[in-house]
């Protein structure tokens, strides 16, 4: 599963780095869903983005790399992407025996 999403992200930034929409979009309050089957590991694993409600677009190009100023309509999605993607890849050599979940119950 670890290798899967880690795909599966790396796959995501590449499209949205050669996306022109996105280029010309900000992205406010969207997500990611995170999805796959606890009770077959083995099975395939995705990552997909929700939430486009505020998918404003913009009349400059954005890099979603720069840092927010005011005006510049600059979101830092990518920033993130990045930064989940290296903290995923950190993680891959994690054991699923190791990572505790909290119930919501």
């Amino acid at each position: 599963v670890h290798a899967a999403i880690l795909a599966r992200l790396k796959e995501l930034r590449a499209a949205l780095e050669d996306s022109a929409w996105f280029r010309e979009h900000e992205l406010v309050g969207s997500s990611l869903l995170f999805a796959f089957d606890a009770a077959n590991p083995s099975s395939s694993a995705g990552v997909w983005m929700i939430d486009f409600a505020h998918a404003n677009p913009v009349s400059n190009r954005l890099s979603h790399r720069e840092e927010w100023q005011p005006g510049n309509h600059e979101d830092g999605y990518l920033i993130g992407l990045d930064r989940l993607i290296e903290m995923w890849d950190k993680s891959l050599g994690s054991k699923v025996s190791d990572v505790v979940v909290d119930s919501l119950d």
